[in-house]
Formats: C-alpha cells, sequence, structure tokens
C-alpha cells in the first residue's frame, strides 16, 4: 500500500515592502526585535474509509522511509528499523510483553518496508479500539531498540535474503535481479530487505537515528478504514 502525502509550509516577511516602496518606518518600529517564525508542526493527513457496518478497524501509518534512503554501506537499515517497531519492545513492555497484552484483542503489529515507504499497521474489533490504539501508539512513539530485538530481526532479514529468497523463492529472486540489472548503482537496485553486507555493518545507533530522521510527524499519511467511532480520526491524529 503507498500513497502521496501532501504538505504545508509557510512564512511572512515584513519591512521590505517600506523599503521597496521608499518609505521609513517610525524609529520606535525601527527599534522593534523581529518576529519568530512560525514552528508550527506539520499537520498529519488522514485519508478516510468508513465502513459503518463492520465490527473491525484497520489502520495504516504510511511513513516516506523506504530502502531509497538506505545510506550507502547501510543496505537494509529502513527495513531493520521498521521491524524493531513492529517486532520490538517498547520503554514500557518488552516484546513478549507486548504480544501478550495484544493476544486477548486477536491483533498485532507489522512493519513492512518497500523501496519508497514503511508501512505499519494492524487490525482489532471495534471494541478493542482504544485499548489496540494505545499500544499501536507506544510501539511507534516509544521503540525501545532493545539490543535482543535488534539481533533478532537482523537474523530475520539475513534469513529472507540467504534463504527464502536465494532458494525458497524463484520468482522474486528473478524480479530482484531484475531491479538490479536496470537499477545498477540506483537507490532502486537493492532489495528492500537490503544486502548481507549492509546488514552486517548496521549497529543499533545507526537504527536509533535513522527512526529519528525519518519517522516524523512530516513523513506521516494515517489511513483508517471499517467501522470506527466518528471522532476517531481526530483522536489518532
Amino acid at each position: 500500500m503507498a500513497s502521496q502525502c501532501t504538505r504545508f509550509a509557510a512564512a511572512a516577511v515584513g519591512g521590505l515592502l517600506l523599503a521597496a516602496a521608499g518609505l521609513t518606518a517610525p524609529a520606535a518600529a525601527q527599534a522593534e526585535p523581529p518576529a519568530e517564525p512560525s514552528r508550527q508542526e506539520p499537520a498529519i493527513e488522514v485519508v478516510e474509509l468508513p465502513s459503518p457496518g463492520s465490527p473491525l478497524v484497520a489502520i495504516r501509518l504510511l511513513f516516506r522511509a523506504g530502502s531509497i534512503h538506505d545510506p550507502e554501506g547501510r543496505e537494509g537499515l529502513a527495513a531493520l528499523t521498521a521491524l524493531m517497531l513492529g517486532q520490538g519492545g517498547t520503554t514500557e513492555r518488552s516484546y513478549s510483553e507486548l504480544l501478550e497484552a495484544l493476544y486477548p484483542m486477536a491483533a498485532g503489529i507489522s512493519a513492512d518496508t518497500d523501496r519508497e515507504v514503511t508501512v505499519v499497521s494492524g487490525e482489532t474489533h471495534v471494541e478493542n479500539l482504544d485499548a489496540y490504539t494505545d499500544l499501536l501508539a507506544e510501539a511507534v512513539l516509544k521503540p525501545a531498540f532493545a539490543e535482543a530485538d535488534f539481533e533478532r530481526n537482523k537474523d530475520q532479514l539475513l534469513s529472507f535474503l540467504t534463504s527464502t529468497l536465494r532458494s525458497g523463492n524463484d520468482e522474486l529472486l528473478g524480479l530482484e535481479a531484475l531491479q538490479q540489472e536496470i537499477f545498477e548503482r540506483h537507490p532502486y537496485g537493492h532489495s528492500p530487505a537490503g544486502t548481507v553486507r549492509g546488514l552486517a555493518a548496521i549497529t543499533l545507533d545507526d537504527v536509533r537515528a535513522f527512526y529519528r530522521e525519518r519517522f516524523t510527524r512530516a513523513n506521516l499519511l494515517l489511513g483508517v478504514a471499517g467501522g470506527y467511532p466518528e471522532d476517531f480520526p481526530g483522536k489518532l491524529r
């Protein structure tokens, strides 16, 4: 699932209009310090698809953070960072404790990285919506970046590259080989999962830095579908 995010910007200038017109501002006005530029956080766009008769609610958090943003020599950083959100603990509970909290809701949190975007997603019954949303927000906003989660998720990506991709899925392997041939020496040229060499070079500090840089409000688009209450999209935003 991919989509385009809209962005908003604003700027204001004064005094220059007076100078351009050949006018001089009063001395008292000239002594006034310039106004501080607005530092308002960018608005978060929400795409809604209501289905009042459905007992389920689906939530998608799309970030402009894909494998094209992997630094050279750190191929796989976007995918590994995403897994630390979807399959990792938080500052308030370990990953196993997070799974235990999600289990009674029959819900989960997943994170999928493509070449241009990462989508963090989940579905839950409308009766559990508030509790589930709290856990989803905790996973995205308060990741613990624990060493054990880091090693487990890195091993998962390495296993995909060395086992699943190379010997378990000929069609996908062929598509990736074609992609690399077409986009040689281009950010599109490596698998969203990264490369074996790139993953081996990634450190936990790399993950923390990529999270701070790319998983931001400015890079976020929210999606909500299903039988959610009318005020839910605003609360989620």
